[in-house]
């Protein structure tokens, strides 16, 4: 059995290779990830509120420690210029956002075709992006940790905004794509 050369989206008419879509998305999920890394970071410095950990208030490097603490443990959360911490943190969110990425151009696809209006790829991607926020880190995440180091490292609207960046550029992103 063989992977379908070509996914059907939006009818029968329009069609786009699987291999474009894979390459689409994934881009499209880098650049998404990229705008959110960039306003969360933005939020959690200009805010400088208290976190889920004692002593450490809101900066630049905390959402991205606070998503290396998900995976290592809570000492991995700081609010300094924790190299390791910080990249590998960037490495697991960008991961993350290319895979969600690739769900969201998928979907986005099927719903409004290959070529999708900017406007409507845009507010079709600004709903997945606070899905995301919902599922993932309302449902999910904050399920499992305890406390709640992610939500935490920024004001929690901040996630919303940046789960809103993600969608917005996600879909803006799949509309701009070269040879749309």
């Amino acid at each position: 059995m063989t992977a379908p050369d070509r996914l059907t989206v939006a009818g029968d008419d329009t069609r786009m290779p699987a291999r474009e879509l894979l390459r689409t998305g994934l881009r499209a999920g880098l650049l998404a990830g990229a705008a959110m890394a960039l306003a969360l970071v933005s939020i959690a410095e200009v805010a400088d509120e208290p976190t889920a950990v004692a002593g450490i208030a809101s900066s630049t490097w905390t959402p991205l420690t606070a998503i290396t603490s998900f995976l290592l443990g809570p000492d991995a959360f700081a609010a300094s210029f924790e190299v390791l911490s910080i990249a590998f943190g960037l490495l697991w969110h960008l991961v993350n956002a290319a895979l969600a990425g690739l769900v969201g151009a998928a979907l986005l696809i099927w719903l409004l075709g290959p070529r999708p209006h900017p406007v409507a790829a845009m507010g079709m991607g600004l709903l997945y992006g606070l899905t995301l926020q919902i599922v993932v880190l309302n449902l999910t995440v904050n399920a499992i940790e305890d406390p709640n180091v992610v939500y935490e490292a920024l004001p929690p609207w901040g996630w919303w905004v940046g789960h809103a960046a993600f969608g917005a550029t996600l879909g803006l992103a799949l509309a701009r794509r070269r040879g749309a």
